[in-house]
């Protein structure tokens, strides 16, 4: 078991506590559910797919970034280009 203490201030402190009011969610179950989505998010980089948000009526695709994800996939890219079976265990 891990047992984690955060410390967030400003503005991190303030999406927290919205996100957690607007969901109806608590502070542990809001921690899960964003570790589910960078779970989610990484195991789609690693097959070499971006993580975004469709907008259908503009035909427009943004994608999700963060500096971990983007490590992620250039560790992945980079093993690719050595030898594609070694591209899943390298980027893990």
């Amino acid at each position: 078991m891990i047992r984690l203490q955060l410390r967030l201030s400003g503005h991190a402190e303030e999406i927290f506590n919205n996100l957690a009011k607007e969901l109806k969610s608590s502070q542990k179950d809001l921690v899960l559910d964003a570790l589910a989505l960078l779970h989610f998010a990484a195991e789609q980089v690693r097959m070499g797919r971006k993580i975004g948000s469709y907008d259908p009526a503009a035909k427009e695709f943004t994608a999700l970034t963060t500096t971990a994800l983007e490590s992620l996939a250039a560790r992945t890219n980079a093993a690719q280009a050595k030898s594609p079976a070694a591209a899943a265990t390298a980027s893990r």
